[in-house]
């Protein structure tokens, strides 16, 4: 049984250079930091109640309402970063997971967690923001080959939930339910992919509209 091991959330807010870094040399205005909560949060289809984004054109909005991330990833990163302080909230996510993985998690997947239920949209896409956050200028092309990317849930039902409840399948839609978040990936990300599996993508009902309106403009 997969399980919600903790949610993070918080407002954008402006935080000031840091001394000898190249990346982060300049106050920046961010949501990317987040805090534990351990009561119930409210969820509704911009997402949780709490929870902000600075950068409202590429983050937030009903088909990125939650940035999901698998807590099984964090040992490898915590190896390939040599940084202890890589856990959950390290990526930035609201849901930090187990039993959950981009291998067998699908466009379309809908989980109960609390009283809410949610829907699988799209793969997340690494941006500067996580580079900035870790001062490692080639940490998003990294978390892109490496797969370990997350993912984004909408919401289909607004509801409560809280860290430590179980997350349960409750059905696929049939047009996603063959797509992986690493399958997915894949279509995004090599330049060497048939064209057949990009309309296929694009196709799926399921999908976020930016991951379609990019992957359109591929074709």
């Amino acid at each position: 049984m997969a399980q919600l091991i903790s949610i993070q959330t918080g407002k954008p807010a402006f935080y000031p250079p840091v001394e000898n870094s190249a990346l982060a040399s300049k106050p920046w205005l961010t949501g990317f930091f987040k805090t534990p909560v351990s009561t119930p949060v409210q969820i509704d289809v911009e997402g949780i109640a709490g929870d902000g984004q600075a950068d409202l054109i590429s983050h937030g909005g009903p088909d990125k309402a939650i940035c999901v991330y698998a807590s099984e990833h964090f040992p490898f990163w915590r190896t390939f970063l040599e940084n202890d302080r890589m856990d959950a909230g390290g990526f930035g996510e609201n849901f930090t997971t187990e039993g959950l993985l981009e291998d067998n998690v699908h466009i379309g997947d809908r989980f109960r967690i609390g009283s809410t239920i949610v829907e699988v949209s799209q793969p997340r896409q690494p941006c500067w923001k996580l580079a900035r956050r870790w001062d490692r200028k080639t940490l998003t092309p990294e978390v892109q080959r490496t797969g370990k990317t997350g993912w984004y849930f909408r919401v289909i039902q607004p509801g409560k939930a809280r860290a430590g409840e179980s997350i349960e399948h409750v059905e696929a839609r049939q047009t996603g339910s063959q797509w992986s978040i690493a399958r997915a990936n894949v279509v995004m990300y090599d330049p060497t992919v048939e064209r057949e599996e990009i309309e296929q993508l694009v196709a799926v009902e399921a999908l976020s509209a930016s991951w379609r309106e990019q992957l359109a403009r591929r074709l």
